[in-house]
């Protein structure tokens, strides 16, 4: 696998769990496989990816209390669920520096907050913070007006990490600040996603060389593993009468007003084609 400047930590089944939920047997193999070095972690909805994050968030703080710990997601949205979730499952981590979950803040923009308390500067945010919940675009400003060093981060998770690609911003803080650093100055990556390929048919070769690509742009080995018994969503298709159009209008209108009460931030290319198709049905039923 990719390493990392982190030193491995022991990789022993029988090392106190930290976090609030106690661990199910995979959430112990997959950080048993990111011991000391890069790791994509591919498990379904519903499978504890946060779990297995704010475990490995505790041990290497505990191990490196000078270094940062950063939670990336795509949405300021998401970054505060899955900050709301590190502050329960790390709320008895503690080390000599103080309360880990004393310094576990959330840097989206405007509505930063720490210790309860409003933020008005992200500088300010990642100084103050020792580990943080963050949107990749946020992250890639203050790195790049030099308001953190990604040397100074200790581990990197990336959520959702199938977004990867193009010009999205995880790509940007891969390709322009984790790769030019030595391999011994960057921090380690757990990168999280339940698609990190899409594709319909296994038995094409594509999602092979798909995954391959993946692995290189996040530096990181891929793992899963089948979970029995977890509940996942699954997608049905729901047939209705079309010759009732009041209700298919009906039904249009209201995913188009709940479209547009989005925050903008939110507005996508895709939303605004999306509103604009809806308008059109609308207007001709």
């Amino acid at each position: 696998g990719a390493r990392c400047g982190v030193p491995a930590m022991a990789a022993d089944a029988e090392e106190p769990w930290h976090t609030a939920s106690a661990p199910w047997a995979h959430q112990r193999k997959a950080l048993d496989q990111a011991c000391g070095q890069n790791l994509l972690v591919a498990l379904p909805t519903n499978a504890g990816k946060t779990l297995i994050a704010a475990e490995l968030i505790a041990r290497i703080l505990l191990q490196q209390t000078s270094r940062k710990a950063l939670f990336l997601t795509p949405t300021g949205a998401l970054a505060r669920q899955q900050h709301a979730v590190l502050l329960r499952e790390l709320e008895g981590v503690v080390h000599e520096g103080g309360d880990i979950i004393g310094r576990l803040g959330l840097i989206v923009g405007k509505r930063n907050s720490f210790e309860g308390s409003a933020l008005d500067m992200e500088s300010e945010s990642f100084g103050r913070c020792q580990c943080a919940v963050a949107t990749p675009d946020i992250l890639v400003r203050a790195l790049m007006h030099a308001e953190l060093r990604l040397e100074d981060v200790a581990l990197l998770v990336i959520d959702e990490a199938h977004n990867e690609a193009g010009d999205h911003p995880y790509s940007v803080l891969m390709d322009f600040f984790y790769k030019p650093l030595p391999p011994v100055r960057r921090p380690q990556i757990l990168a999280l996603s339940a698609t990190p390929v899409r594709s319909c048919n296994l038995d094409d070769p594509k999602p092979a060389w798909l995954l391959a690509a993946v692995e290189a742009r996040l530096d990181a080995p891929c793992w899963t593993q089948e979970i029995e018994g977890l509940h996942t969503p699954r997608t049905e298709a729901v047939a209705y009468d079309r010759g009732d159009e009041s209700a298919a209008a009906a039904a249009r209108e209201m995913l188009r007003q709940t479209m547009r009460h989005c925050a903008p931030a939110t507005q996508t290319a895709q939303t605004a084609a999306a509103l604009e198709r809806l308008s059109r049905d609308a207007a001709r039923t």
